[in-house]
């Protein structure tokens, strides 16, 4: 469309006849600067009658809620994480007391307490004698995670085993599997610290994608075979 406007070109590389360059042409530079000329004037209608000291404390306001948007999803993050962690320790060991989990968790007694006081009253786990068991509410909401994350797993057309595919991944998968990509030896803590995957959802994903020979981690460092993406996988 753009050179069917006469806005580029194509040109022919020399030493390399299937290579073609694209070109802009004058209509195009003066297209360009008509779009800047319209931006401008349109910027300053935005912002008429306000003044300068105005629009810096308005823009330091902006960023500051930013801040506070991105602390928060953090801050969320990591209590999602924690809390399932507790969870599947519960699950894991029988007759755990808040004293064990304090311990196996490396945290003060009392943040434990208000956690395991928070799913209790929740429903979501019980306290007899001390020990700490699911609930039968706790285990049916695992189990309909599992089932919400198999249905996110589905082959895509081509693929005969009906094997996940990287298209049909969640963004926040597609961003996991970007990271190992771009960062070669990237460390697993490293990974779970800057995603928005909790530890447990990105180690399943990451068991997955070793069982399929895409992965093989080392030392907790990730390496990805970059060769098994091409053809499979559209990035």
């Amino acid at each position: 469309r753009l050179e069917i406007k006469g806005l580029i070109t194509r040109k022919r590389q020399e030493g390399d006849l299937r290579k073609k360059e694209l070109i802009a042409t004058e209509k195009a530079f003066v297209v360009e600067e008509k779009m800047k000329e319209h931006m401008i004037k349109t910027t300053e209608a935005f912002f008429e009658g306000i003044s300068e000291e105005a629009l810096e404390s308005f823009q330091d306001t902006l960023g500051k809620i930013e801040t506070n948007i991105e602390k928060e999803r953090k801050m969320m993050h990591n209590k999602r994480r924690f809390v399932k962690q507790v969870l599947d320790l519960i699950e894991e060991n029988k007759a755990i007391t808040r004293e064990n989990l304090a311990d196996l968790l490396g945290k003060k007694g009392n943040k434990i307490s208000r956690v395991v006081d928070k799913l209790i009253n929740e429903g979501f786990i019980e306290e007899k004698d001390g020990q700490l068991s699911l609930t039968q509410k706790a285990i049916d909401h695992k189990q309909h995670h599992e089932m919400d994350r198999k249905d996110h797993r589905k082959g895509h057309p081509g693929d005969k085993e009906g094997r996940p595919g990287y298209r049909e991944a969640p963004p926040e998968h597609k961003a996991v599997i970007k990271m190992i990509l771009d960062n070669q030896g990237i460390m697993k803590a490293d990974l779970i610290e800057k995603s928005v995957m909790d530890a447990y959802e990105i180690e399943d994903l990451l068991n997955h994608l070793t069982r399929e020979g895409i992965l093989e981690i080392k030392d907790d460092k990730i390496y990805a075979d970059k060769e098994q993406f091409k053809g499979r996988h559209r990035h």
